[in-house]
């Protein structure tokens, strides 16, 4: 069972390739910076993935050719 086949993105990227009989070859790029401001912790992640496989592409020339790129933003209160 694969709770993610329906919703793409990388977390259902090997599953989709394997179905498919294909190789998952991704290449993923983080960077990660963060920061305090008196009693606030803010991180700011971007997240590069390339090859991404989206279910409901049949077409075997577009298949695993688009890139994500995911912006996380995060800010925590100490108390």
């Amino acid at each position: 069972m694969q709770p993610n086949q329906k919703s793409g993105g990388p977390a259902s990227g090997g599953w989709l390739a394997n179905n498919r009989g294909e190789d998952v070859d991704m290449n993923e790029i983080d960077l990660i910076l963060s920061t305090k401001y008196k009693d606030i912790k803010m991180k700011a992640i971007y997240v590069y993935l390339d090859k991404t496989y989206v279910p409901g592409t049949n077409d075997a020339s577009t298949y695993g050719t688009d890139d994500n790129h995911v912006l996380r933003l995060i800010a925590s209160l100490a108390f």
